[in-house]
């Protein structure tokens, strides 16, 4: 299959996953669409040749996220079925704050057209720092694996702080339900 096919498949393939989740009836569906989604979503990093992007997608998206949610499922019980969220219409506060959001945000990427081309001025100086020096500074081929264990490490390592703590907490909460009543 050639690039541009799957350029084209997988987000329009997203497309119909999220739009059929918003007419199922049940949340173990709901639940089902959202991870096949997410490795929908994995499969458009890994075209787009963005692994680290990918991987984390596939651990958090895929993976933790969707075995928390069942494991709501499992504890709290589906509950009678509910109405699709499309079937009684759409909030006539929420579509203008939707629409108004996404126009900042269209608004707001419009700058960004040129940063994708490696003569753009915010890549003149720190592009050929990382990309040229890696190797011999550091002794890690993947420029990318380079760039987040080393130069922001730091960074890294907060961000690992904040999974960490999450991940904690989402233990104790789920922790704190099954303990018996008298103890």
């Amino acid at each position: 299959m050639s690039k541009e096919l799957i350029g084209w498949a997988l987000p329009a393939l997203m497309l119909i996953v999220a739009l059929s989740s918003l007419y199922v009836r049940r949340l173990f569906s709901a639940v089902v669409l959202m991870g096949i989604f997410s490795l929908l979503s994995v499969g458009l990093f890994v075209s787009l040749e963005a692994a680290d992007v990918a991987l984390t997608e596939a651990v958090v998206g895929a993976g933790i996220t969707l075995v928390l949610f069942l494991s709501s499922l499992a504890l709290t019980g589906e509950g009678p079925p509910a109405p699709p969220i499309l079937s009684e219409g759409i909030s006539r506060r929420a579509l203008p704050l939707c629409l108004a959001c996404a126009a900042l945000l269209a608004y707001g990427s419009l700058d960004m057209a040129g940063l994708q081309w490696a003569d753009a001025p915010a890549h003149a100086y720190l592009t050929p720092l990382y990309l040229e020096g890696t190797r011999e500074r550091i002794d890690v081929p993947n420029a990318v694996t380079a760039i987040l264990a080393s130069y922001r490490g730091y960074d890294t390592l907060g961000e690992l702080a904040v999974i960490f703590t999450a991940g904690v907490g989402t233990l104790l909460l789920i922790g704190r339900g099954t303990r018996p009543a008298g103890g």
